[in-house]
């Protein structure tokens, strides 16, 4: 037993080395957690902002398209007011003068009768 009792010392001191190692092994390894936890951080800050900016992307092309496209719809509607014009216009024209030819027809048709008429009473 003294013989356990005089070799405590160097256990104790042992155990110590082997724990300061051991501590020393942690704090490194804690180190090192630190900093890649620092890298990832500043990588999804980066991630954060890209997304950002796809976001500001996105609301300017919504902004634009909204933009084209009543800028779009304005021409069209003045395109379509200038064709239901002209076609109104070529209409009124047209039936001017089928009004002409029925109207002609008639009036044909009748003087054909009162010639005919005639020549029957002749």
């Amino acid at each position: 037993m003294t013989e356990s009792l005089e070799a405590l010392p160097e256990r104790v001191e042992r155990i110590e080395q082997k724990l300061d190692a051991l501590w020393a092994s942690v704090d490194a390894l804690s180190a090192s957690v630190d900093r890649r936890f620092e890298t990832v951080d500043r990588r999804f800050d980066d991630i954060d902002k890209r997304f950002e900016e796809v976001n500001q992307h996105f609301a300017e092309q919504r902004e634009y398209t909204e933009f084209a496209y009543s800028r779009l719809e304005r021409r069209m509607a003045s395109g379509f007011r200038r064709i239901e014009a002209t076609m109104a216009t070529g209409f009124q024209q047209i039936e001017a003068r089928l009004d002409r030819i029925i109207s002609g027809n008639v009036v044909l048709r009748e003087s054909r009768k009162r010639s005919r008429r005639r020549g029957k009473s002749r």
